[in-house]
């Protein structure tokens, strides 16, 4: 009867919630039966929950039920179901956290907290505060995943889906399609975010931005073949042609968090529902695991999945992300092709893992069998592994940089042994993002004039020869951010120099420019920051090598896209106006190589933060440099006010100093290179506990 009372009585309301994580169980257990709270309560974090039966009694007995914060509920009416009541039945059976977005329920997310904060980004714009769940509200079955297969006319008996984003290929969380795409693969909302937010702070990118007059920021379809573009400038432009997969959202959510893979059944016209079954890479491991076992091993799974990495184990991915390896994804325990590859933290060998289901059902085997509970030898290097709790949790770690690029590239062969070309790999990132584009390059130049006044339709480019090996020829040039010589660094040798120090920058940085201004005494410690692909003159000498020609120098028409030689007899007479370097130092320059970066300490420090049940964010802080000169920072950088300053110090300037024409031009203030740190405490208030 209380089964039948708890079911018709109405869900607690989730509107107000805006991106806050939710715990079903713990350790595999639910949390409470029949979780109950009142009308007035929203507990998202709170596990002193009322059941269902304890309320109802209570009100029965002294005239009301009272929730752990105080709040009363004097009618079964005034009862309703906690998150953890209705939710549950949505996902799957070994879920055990879920995140609510504006009363939308997902699994949690896996990504770094850049991609994640894109979410509060939207939250903090009034006109847009609730963003999420207008995208939610567009949704219409005619868009819905399953009318997009059957559309496609596919004759099989089964469609494949694989929950990846087209934009980067991570697993979807929240599934978000652009309006009139007819393909059924779509991307994940925080990777949209996250490229507009990039957008919008380098629109001088060619392939972002249409011209200099237009604002839009151009996103064409990665899926092959559909020609479907929208604006994605400002958040009113994407809510126009974009919209959340509702369908699509339940099958995700329904499945495990790991699961990748989805088969519709073309005859049903449904999802197949096996990932509600056993997996079969469990079962090569062992077919008599019982309900029980079963169901820790997929919650232990799922809980290594959540994991943050250490900053140990992340710097060593990072150095291995940009090598050429050859990976076996051969698993040493089944022999199947790894799916989601892990390894141990004592692994010398980043060219092997093993698939991380038939590593956790070994684990427990050997628990069962060998009566291992606080030791194991790992399956790959054979190093014995220590765990006093029992769980593998902080020994072994998926690997990111293999499961990013194993559904990008097709180059695993029939001996699992996946070509994993991380040299290609960082040119791509050089040559669609870590560069000074093009644009702003070409922007910059038509405003540019002469000694006689008139525009300067062409650049000189001289000293084609790679400082670092002058014996080859440019291909992709790459250019130090402040470098105050024209040094042009090809993209081959810098590589070489990265395989040299083992994808590891020395203490000391890398010499790869002499200049005695800048570079002799500031070598590249971070190329992240520091080296840039250089789009103008690559494209200026791709044109050169299909005309099979490889001038020491050149000059070259950007509007009109033309290059005229230099000979040697024309060197006396002409000098190099330095019209390159020029433009490079006034232009902005494109940051890619993201997933190299950290959480900065400085962009933290901006973020929402609950306090006291409230939602604060430090919009800004100033800082006093020295005299009447400020320093103001904020989340998009800093700002000081040394024009004020110097047109208040000419003001004042006395009477002598005005009649020898004293006049400040300019000021420029040297920041140190240190972190900012937020006091981190507690805050305590004897009014706010008795509320």
């Amino acid at each position: 009867m209380d089964q039948i009372q708890y079911e018709i009585i109405p869900n607690a309301n989730l509107s107000n919630i805006y991106f806050d994580s939710v715990e079903l169980m713990k350790s595999g257990v639910d949390l409470v039966q029949q979780p109950t709270i009142t009308k007035d309560c929203v507990h998202v974090q709170c596990h002193d929950l009322l059941n269902f039966s304890d309320a109802i009694q209570q009100i029965n007995t002294r005239g009301f039920a009272q929730c752990s914060c105080g709040k009363k509920a004097y009618t079964k009416q005034d009862l309703r179901k906690d998150i953890r009541g209705f939710v549950r039945e949505k996902f799957h059976s070994f879920t055990q956290i879920v995140q609510v977005i504006e009363g939308i329920w997902t699994h949690k997310y896996q990504r770094k907290k850049i991609y994640t904060d894109t979410i509060c980004n939207t939250q903090q714009n009034n006109e847009h505060k609730h963003f999420i769940r207008e995208l939610y509200n567009k949704y219409h079955n005619m868009n819905s995943i399953s009318t997009l297969i059957k559309n496609l006319g596919f004759s099989g008996s089964y469609y494949d889906f694989w929950a990846y984003c087209l934009l980067d290929k991570i697993k979807i969380t929240i599934p978000t399609r652009i309006i009139n795409c007819q393909h059924p693969a779509c991307y994940e909302l925080t990777s949209l975010l996250w490229y507009q937010k990039n957008c919008e702070q380098n629109r001088q990118d060619v392939e972002m931005v249409r011209n200099i007059n237009d604002q839009s920021i151009i996103f064409h379809c990665y899926y092959p073949g559909c020609e479907n573009k929208i604006d994605i400038s400002t958040l009113p432009h994407m809510l126009d042609r974009l919209f959340i997969d509702q369908e699509l959202l339940e099958i995700l959510n329904s499945a495990p968090s790991i699961q990748f893979k989805f088969q519709y059944d073309l005859k049903k016209n449904e999802f197949k529902k096996d990932f509600q079954n056993k997996d079969l890479y469990i079962q090569d491991i062992s077919k008599n695991f019982d309900d029980a076992t079963y169901k820790s091993i997929m919650i232990q799974i799922q809980s290594i999945i959540q994991l943050n990495l250490s900053e140990q184990i992340q710097n060593k991915l990072n150095q291995q992300k940009y090598q050429v390896r050859k990976i076996n994804l051969c698993d040493p325990l089944n022999l199947k092709q790894v799916e989601f590859p892990v390894r141990c933290i004592k692994c010398p060998d980043f060219n092997r893992c093993a698939d991380i289901r038939s590593y956790v059902a070994y684990f427990f085997k050997e628990k069962k069998t060998q009566n291992r509970s606080t030791s194991i030898q790992c399956p790959i290097c054979k190093n014995i592994l220590q765990t006093s709790t029992g769980q593998l949790n902080s020994l072994i770690y998926f690997d990111q940089n293999i499961i990013s690029r194993m559904f990008k590239d097709s180059s695993i062969n029939d001996n699992k042994l996946f070509d994993y070309d991380g040299k290609q790999y960082m040119l791509q990132e050089f040559l669609s993002k870590q560069k000074f584009s093009k644009k702003s390059y070409t922007q910059i130049l038509k405003q540019k004039k002469d000694s006689n006044g008139e525009f300067i339709k062409e650049v000189k480019f001289s000293s084609l020869k790679c400082t670092v090996n002058p014996n080859r020829r440019l291909q992709y040039p790459l250019i130090i951010k402040n470098c105050k010589k024209n040094s042009y660094i090809d993209f081959e040798s810098f590589y070489e120099k990265l395989v040299e120090c083992q994808f590891q920058i020395p203490a000391d940085g890398l010499q790869l420019c002499r200049c005695q201004e800048y570079c002799s005494i500031n070598p590249v410690k971070k190329f992240t920051t520091s080296v840039f692909y250089h789009e103008a003159l690559g494209e200026a000498l791709q044109q050169l090598r299909k005309d099979n020609v490889f001038p020491e120098k050149f000059k070259y028409n950007f509007e009109e896209g033309k290059f005229i030689l230099v000979y040697q007899k024309q060197q006396n007479s002409e000098t190099d106006s330095g019209i390159d370097r020029t433009i490079i130092n006034e232009g902005r320059f494109n940051v890619g190589f993201i997933d190299l970066l950290t959480d900065q300490e400085y962009q933290e420090a901006f973020q929402p933060r609950i306090v006291m049940g409230m939602q604060q964010q430090l919009i800004s802080m100033s800082q006093n440099i020295v005299g009447n000169l400020h320093a103001v920072h904020t989340a998009e950088g800093l700002e000081i006010n040394v024009d004020e300053e110097v047109e208040r110090i000419n003001k004042d300037a006395n009477q002598d100093l005005k009649n020898y024409q004293f006049k400040v031009v300019s000021m420029m203030v040297d920041m140190r290179d240190e972190e900012i740190r937020i006091n981190r405490g507690q805050v305590r208030s004897l009014n706010y506990q008795q509320q």
